[in-house]
């Protein structure tokens, strides 16, 4: 079986290979921005004059070639068909299948590699969720992006009518946010009643994902691309935003590579003045999603160097400039020395590529 899965995997490169051919040919080839420890040459494919569908069908390709399991290429699979029919309708124009994976690498992989060896496939991948202690707001994450169930009832009631409808028996009904539907449910219907509708309401919208693991997809294009029309387009805030940037305000820039969670945290309220307890302690969510930690190898950045998108690499580093944190070359040839970028056993010149993007400082 894992015999077969490799010859079609080498077959299937091949070919690509073949048609990079002819894209590449038409590529333009810069020099590296000043680092002269890397002899690789920067090079970019132009997305701007494809159609939305040629930009897709490239990106996906070049994605499958770093993905490491069938788990993995199923995430690739997914993402580019919902993404590529919300893009030719006109939604989420600045999301792309760089940023779905990064975050689906940065919130699950741990949880991916479990299911790869359990030989999980198709829709099942996508159909497991987070016990709420694992979240700092006591709130149920779901799938392989962790989105929270607020999440789901804010926009996922866009795509199904079932989801609507929770959305009115469950946060309309109280005159509620999706924040916080479950304490005015308590306060209308009491502890014990209120506790097995949240628990009816959960095992429903859990039916409803099953049968439709788009929707993972399509709550969080939406979430991402609210982040960005917020924050700016992969700025530092609206990649922590994912997060929270509640907690990821006024970090210390030497830091970056820290945790980002506690055992002690307190979650930011009105009560204690919205103040973050482990502020000067705590890890840059952002910048670890874009270069990369010690749980995920393959950040965004990684991704946009393997679909070649030059463009949208430099925006995201002009971008980012203006932020303490900020993106350099010190800082990946951190995460190698440390032995995180594990990826550089199979792939080792894309080391060289990524470090090639980076500025000095």
């Amino acid at each position: 079986m894992h015999s077969s899965y490799f010859k079609f995997k080498l077959w299937r490169e091949a070919g690509f290979f073949l048609l990079l051919g002819f894209i590449f040919a038409s590529c333009i080839e810069s020099p590296e921005p000043g680092d002269k420890e890397s002899d690789t040459p920067i090079v970019s494919i132009d997305y701007s004059g494809m159609t939305v569908k040629e930009k897709h069908d490239t990106k996906k390709e070049s994605m499958l070639l770093y993905a490491i399991d069938p788990v993995e290429e199923e995430i690739i699979d997914r993402c580019y068909s919902v993404l590529l029919e919300g893009q030719a309708n006109g939604k989420w124009m600045d999301v792309e299948l760089e940023d779905l994976m990064s975050h689906a690498l940065q919130e699950s992989k741990g949880e991916l590699v479990k299911m790869n060896k359990k030989g999980v496939q198709d829709k099942e991948i996508w159909n497991f969720r987070s016990h709420p202690s694992n979240d700092l707001g006591g709130l149920i994450s779901w799938s392989v992006f962790q989105a929270v169930t607020a999440n789901y009832l804010d926009y996922g009631r866009a795509f199904h009518s079932g989801i609507e409808t929770l959305y009115k028996d469950n946060v309309t009904k109280y005159g509620a946010t999706v924040w916080n539907f479950k304490t005015k449910m308590k306060e209308a219907e009491g502890e014990e009643a209120a506790s097995i509708q949240f628990s009816n309401m959960v095992d429903e919208l859990e039916g409803i994902l099953w049968e439709n693991p788009d929707i993972h997809i399509q709550v969080i294009c939406e979430l991402v691309q609210l982040h960005y029309n917020s924050h700016g387009v992969r700025s530092p805030n609206a990649v922590r935003e994912y997060f929270w940037l509640m907690i990821q305000k006024n970090l210390n820039p030497d830091y970056w590579l820290s945790p980002v969670r506690f055992n002690d945290d307190i979650a930011p309220s009105s009560p204690n003045g919205y103040v973050d307890n482990n502020a000067n302690k705590r890890g840059d969510y952002g910048k670890q999603v874009v270069l990369g930690n010690s749980y995920n190898d393959r950040g965004i950045i990684f991704w946009y160097a393997a679909t070649h998108d030059t463009d949208r690499i430099e925006k995201m580093i002009e971008v980012w400039k203006s932020d303490p944190a900020r993106l350099k070359k010190e800082d990946y040839k951190t995460l190698k020395n440390k032995g995180y970028l594990k990826y550089t056993k199979v792939h080792s010149k894309m080391y060289d590529t990524v470090l090639a993007y980076l500025p000095n400082k």
